[in-house]
């Protein structure tokens, strides 16, 4: 984790405050980032390749993903901007090397997106019974984290990971192949945030920006 530039999180607000929505409904809005977008604080970022982006506005959890629905995206950059209550957000140890989002009580089988902007299969299977899901423990979620997580521990059997504080002001980093969810999310408050993707590893970009490896 490490600190974010205010003149980012005022850029990632900016859109959500006076551009129209690439998806608006009422618990859930997506903007574009895009390199114009990117242009205006590209100096921040020093040599990194950046991809795309996106900002995003929520009061429901956000269920276990993974961002590969671009092939280029290799490092996921997790901005919080906003936030009116104490939120967590997971990072897996397992990994995807596809695109995918899992949603418990939905079709078991496997389907696809209906954005573009998101990843392009969708499957009510746990990870742990989805073919190509890597480093699965074969054990029960530890109860701590799993208490965190808005699903019966039974749907993240063979998970593992850690919970981080969605705090603004405040950047992760990680594998954009690494699963990742939103926990328990209470009442009407909404979460607002921004992810960018780069073709860089995730030890490059902690590099630039001296963070912590998440894990």
């Amino acid at each position: 984790m490490f600190d974010i530039d205010n003149k980012i999180i005022q850029v990632g607000l900016e859109i959500k405050n006076s551009e129209k929505p690439v998806r608006d409904l009422s618990n859930h809005r997506r903007w574009a980032f895009d390199h114009s977008h990117f242009n205006k604080i590209k100096e921040l970022f020093g040599n990194l390749s950046f991809v795309q982006g996106a900002v995003f506005w929520h009061n429901k959890p956000y269920p276990i993903h993974v961002d590969v629905y671009d092939p280029r995206n290799k490092t996921n950059l997790l901005i919080p901007l906003h936030i009116d209550e104490f939120q967590e957000f997971i990072i897996f140890d397992q990994e995807y090397d596809g695109s995918m989002t899992w949603k418990n009580k939905s079709d078991k089988n496997i389907k696809k997106s209906q954005y573009s902007d998101a990843p392009k299969s969708t499957t009510g299977l746990r990870p742990c019974d989805t073919d190509g899901v890597v480093g699965l423990t074969g054990t029960h979620i530890n109860s701590k984290l799993g208490s965190k997580l808005p699903e019966h521990d039974d749907f993240y059997f063979g998970l593992s990971g850690r919970s981080y504080e969605w705090k603004p002001g405040i950047g992760m980093a990680f594998e954009s192949k690494r699963l990742h969810a939103t926990g328990k999310m209470h009442g009407d408050y909404f979460k607002t945030g921004m992810a960018l993707w780069f073709t860089n590893t995730t030890k490059e970009v902690l590099q630039h920006f001296k963070g912590e490896l998440q894990c």
